[in-house]
């Protein structure tokens, strides 16, 4: 089940909304003008916004390697990099402030998953046959009672029990940024024209 986009986000106020890795860095590296909206609806309070701490971990991993990437020239093998140089790594959290997630993460409410949520997580993932992080959102979804979740992993539109909540997310082809295939990333555009405002 999906909500139509025709309305946006009208029939998801003062809903409780589960938010996916994907769509928070969608915001962050401004490729979903969707995102960023779903983000201020929960900033002012019209709906509100949950997400797991596995998932905090997952975005914070994911723009060090943007940041190592855009800042410090890391094209390739750049966790293998970072791994071995401890400066490095300070350099690049340092460099990481510029985003502000702390910031951003505070209208959220942040869920805990407990060790045994991992152990009763696997039963997901034999019933759906997702895993890792999906298998544990899911679990954590059905513990805490949510149905909506925003995502751009469409794995989640096969749950009979969740509502996806549609936004432009849907229709980009999964980003990689962050994949150490990509030599280019695609927020370079984005940070030129920052640039030019500047200038």
């Amino acid at each position: 089940m999906t909500l139509s986009m025709t309305e946006k986000f009208t029939t998801v106020f003062n809903r409780t909304i589960f938010v996916d890795a994907n769509v928070i860095l969608y915001h962050l590296f401004g490729e979903s003008g969707d995102a960023t909206d779903l983000l201020l609806l929960g900033e002012n309070k019209r709906l509100r916004l949950v997400t797991s701490l596995r998932i905090v971990d997952e975005v914070i991993f994911k723009c060090l390697l943007w940041v190592a990437r855009t800042k410090l020239a890391l094209r390739t093998k750049t966790y293998n990099k970072l791994k071995k140089d401890k400066e490095l790594v300070k350099k690049v959290t340092g460099a990481l402030s510029e985003l502000n997630l702390r910031k951003l993460f505070s209208i959220f409410d942040v869920i805990e998953p407990r060790s045994g949520d991992l152990w009763k997580s696997l039963e997901y993932s034999e019933k759906y046959g997702l895993f890792g992080n999906d298998a544990l959102t899911l679990f954590l979804m059905r513990r805490f009672n949510l149905k909506y979740i925003a995502t751009a992993d469409r794995d989640f539109g096969n749950i009979e029990w969740l509502i996806l909540v549609e936004g432009d997310w849907l229709f980009y082809r999964q980003t990689t940024f962050w994949s150490a295939e990509k030599k280019v990333s695609p927020c370079k555009e984005i940070i030129a024209k920052k640039k030019r405002k500047k200038r």
